[in-house]
């Protein structure tokens, strides 16, 4: 544990970004398979319903009703799926920092789906209890601020406009206070909550500053992707024909455009299940720092 109980930010930052870096280079193929199935879900669910649609427009075969829970349906499947691959990714991340090397078996995300629902269920509970925290303090500050300046613009103003993005920090900060329980979900060791709030108190201020840093990182990654994958295929398309210059060039333009799109959707998917390791690899490190097993953490923390 660190000295005095207290977070070290910059040192769990650092430890976060190196065991980040570790876990990508070690499962880089999962990160490739995950990002692959993302853009196959995403297509199917995107024009699946265009088999159903199209007859239904040309020979009403089949009822707008069905139609619309087809296209719920195929929502719902693909938010289901995507949050499977995100939890599965999570515990695998947080379970390595804990366990040392592992894969996706029973070893790390149990046997059954006890584990993975689990984790859904914490991180919905956390969504919810953030949500409510949210609008309650929003709703305070609006109801303060209606009372004392009965609604009308000037200091009063100046001052909801500064209160707002303060309750916003507290509700994240009580996020990250609540979420250091995921790490404990994913090792199938679950802290009760009394004992996951009472583990960040003193700490809330450095695990915001701590996230605070690690959304730095993660906005870095997306500037890059958009300059590094995103801008240069935009371009592409027009700089190859200008090049090419041949007649009969009609069909490529389309073709190449669906191949820099799948290029350009894996290559946002990639990054995105990067930052989610980032992320979550900080809960983890976190939690290390403010309850450490009896044993310590793995020895590949400090080997990350």
């Amino acid at each position: 544990m660190s000295e005095a109980g207290r977070l070290p930010v910059f040192e769990t930052v650092k430890l976060t970004l190196r065991w980040s870096k570790t876990i990508c280079l070690r499962h880089w193929r999962l990160l490739f398979v995950y990002a692959a199935a993302l853009i196959t879900i995403n297509i199917f669910i995107l024009y699946s319903p265009i088999f159903f649609i199209i007859p239904d427009l040309q020979y009403k075969t089949i009822a707008p009703f069905a139609t619309n829970i087809i296209i719920i349906s195929t929502s719902i499947l693909d938010i289901i799926i995507s949050l499977f691959l995100l939890f599965s990714l999570a515990i695998l991340t947080q379970h390595e920092i804990w366990r040392g090397p592992c894969r996706l078996d029973a070893q790390t995300l149990g046997r059954g789906p006890g584990r993975i629902l689990g984790y859904a269920l914490d991180s919905l509970a956390i969504a919810f209890m953030a949500l409510f925290g949210l609008l309650l303090g929003l709703g305070v500050v609006v109801a303060i601020f209606t009372l004392a300046f009965g609604g009308k613009p000037g200091l009063g103003g100046v001052l909801l406009f500064i209160a707002m993005p303060i309750v916003v920090l507290l509700t994240i900060a009580m996020t990250l206070r609540l979420s250091l329980r995921l790490p404990s979900r994913a090792i199938g060791q679950p802290v009760r909550w009394r004992d996951v709030w009472r583990m960040g108190r003193g700490n809330t201020w450095r695990l915001l500053a701590a996230n605070l840093l690690i959304v730095g990182v993660s906005l870095l990654l997306s500037v890059a992707s958009l300059t590094l994958i995103v801008l240069p295929t935009m371009t592409l398309p027009i700089t190859m024909v200008q090049m090419v210059g041949l007649p009969g060039f009609g069909l490529a333009p389309s073709l190449l455009t669906i191949a820099l799109s799948i290029l350009i959707f894996f290559g946002l998917a990639l990054i995105s299940q990067i930052q989610a390791i980032i992320g979550y690899a900080l809960l983890s490190v976190a939690y290390a720092q403010l309850k450490p097993l009896p044993e310590g953490p793995a020895t590949g923390a400090a080997e990350a």
